[in-house]
């Protein structure tokens, strides 16, 4: 759906009237006016044919016609006639003068006359009639005019002038029409300013409110209307300012208390990698100890029973020196001492040692151990990935039930590859998550 602007608008509710009234006017107008130049014609014609009727009656009766032919020649000395005929009541011609094209009626054809006219001529015919006394006034007067017709008089006369003055007249009103659309184009592009250029204002003033400039504001207007509108925006424009600036001193609340509450988390992190670092080394002396006296006392022992209870202690070092090499293993990580040393990896590689390690571990409970990796070659830091990997599937199989299933799989996403492991197991509670 086109759009029009405003201004557009505007100059169309107040033009469209005015052409609408102009084109009627101007119609009407025309109208009357070529209504009255026609008559006015009309008349002229048949007061020369019946004055030459008149004239002419004497002659006409005494067959004269060299005077008959003076008052001919003597009508086309006015304006706009083209030529006159003389007729006898047979239609013979008695006297022409001028150049037009004659209907050679009778007078008992025409019988009282008539106007005929076209585009470019007006034809009057008027019998002659002679002049009657009435001597008895009781004596109806003869009804038949045409019976008692001596001839006619035939009288073409042009409408050339009467053309050329309708011409004129049309020009002239389109020119005062246009005249007059003129001065109401100025006038209602002066008025739609007036109110354009307000709306114009509002309208920059807005999309400088809309990018963030709040402190624009609109100027009065002399429309009353369009002022309270300026002004609404003003209010507008000044409780979105106050909003902005409570808005920013709470932010920077917030940020300053997220700054102190972020350091104090960075110095406990700083002091719990330092408690690890330490506490992991600490422990590993006396854990190298344990195991040393673990291994003396696996010689020395006599029965099964001893045997398997030193087994099992034996595994609970090597679970407590696992984890110790973990905390160990973190607090490096959160120190920044180990850089990961990114290199070419085969992940299928990777995958089978794992499912060797892990295998023994998930028949003892029945699980299903699956391995899902595409034949692929990764950049990482071998020892990390494998490390995560083992204490990921490590925990997978520890907390899955017996008869389970654990899934080792890899997907590609782009340049990249996803290692997902999951289980069947009850996973992580909701309230334990972090």
């Amino acid at each position: 759906m086109k759009r029009f602007g405003i201004e557009r608008q505007a100059l169309a509710v107040a033009l469209i009237p005015v052409l609408i009234l102009a084109v009627l006017v101007e119609s009407a107008f025309l109208y009357f006016r070529f209504d009255e130049q026609e008559l006015m014609l009309h008349d002229r014609a048949e007061l020369i044919a019946r004055q030459l009727a008149s004239s002419c009656e004497f002659a006409v009766f005494s067959a004269n016609r060299s005077v008959l032919q003076q008052l001919t020649e003597g009508v086309l000395w006015q304006k706009d006639v083209l030529g006159v005929r003389l007729y006898d009541a047979d239609g013979k011609t008695l006297s022409v003068a001028g150049d037009a094209q004659w209907s050679h009626a009778t007078s008992r054809q025409t019988g009282e006359g008539g106007i005929w006219q076209d585009e470019q001529s007006l034809r009057v015919i008027r019998p002659i009639v002679p002049t009657r006394l009435v001597l008895d006034d009781s004596a109806a007067p003869p009804t038949d005019s045409a019976a008692s017709s001596m001839g006619g008089v035939e009288l073409v006369m042009s409408k050339r002038r009467l053309n050329q003055s309708k011409f004129e007249l049309v020009v002239f009103s389109l020119l005062l029409t246009a005249l007059v659309l003129l001065v109401s184009v100025l006038a209602a592009m002066r008025v739609a300013r007036r109110i354009t250029l307000p709306i114009f204002g509002m309208r920059a003033a807005l999309r400088d409110l809309g990018d963030g400039r709040l402190g624009t504001r609109v100027g009065e207007m002399q429309v009353s209307e369009l002022n309270d509108l300026g002004q609404g925006i003003n209010q507008m424009a000044s409780r979105l300012q106050q909003q902005q600036e409570h808005l920013q001193q709470r932010i920077e609340q917030a940020t300053r208390a997220l700054r102190e509450k972020k350091e104090e988390a960075e110095k406990a992190n700083f002091d719990k990698t330092r408690f690890l670092a330490a506490a992991s080394h600490d422990l590993r002396q006396p854990m190298h100890a344990l195991g040393l006296f673990m291994g003396e006392l696996h010689q020395r022992i006599t029965t099964a029973e001893q045997r398997q209870i030193v087994d099992k202690v034996e595994e609970a070092v090597a679970a407590m020196s696992g984890l110790l090499e973990s905390l160990l293993d973190i607090s490096k990580l959160d120190a920044g001492v180990v850089v990961p040393q990114l290199q070419e990896i085969d992940i299928a590689m990777l995958t089978h040692r794992l499912l060797e390690v892990f295998s023994a571990q998930a028949a003892q409970k029945f699980i299903t151990l699956r391995v899902r990796c595409p034949s692929a070659r990764v950049f990482s830091d071998p020892i990390l990935l494998e490390r995560i990997l083992l204490n990921l599937l490590g925990n997978a199989i520890r907390y899955t039930p017996e008869h389970g299933t654990v899934l080792l799989g890899c997907r590609k996403r782009g340049n990249h590859l996803r290692i997902e492991i999951r289980d069947s197991g009850t996973g992580i509670a909701a309230q334990d998550q972090t």
